[in-house]
């Protein structure tokens, strides 16, 4: 996978804004995007909007990651 953050909008924090990562395969195909915010992770497929992606506030993040 390669990554890449698209919009960088943070100082020293994480803001409301947060940070965008696109997503691409190893052929450089769009896989989606994250979006990483003080509230949590938001998963976008292909190209859903920011609003209709899969999101996680971090405590569930880290509820799931550690059940693994």
């Amino acid at each position: 996978m390669k990554l890449n953050i698209k919009d960088l909008a943070v100082n020293q924090e994480v803001g409301s804004a947060g940070i965008e990562i696109g997503v691409k395969d190893n052929d450089g195909k769009h896989q989606g995007d994250f979006h990483v915010t003080k509230g949590g992770i938001v998963w976008c497929k292909g190209k859903t909007p920011k609003k209709n992606g899969k999101k996680l506030t971090w405590k569930k993040l880290m509820d799931q990651l550690e059940e693994k």
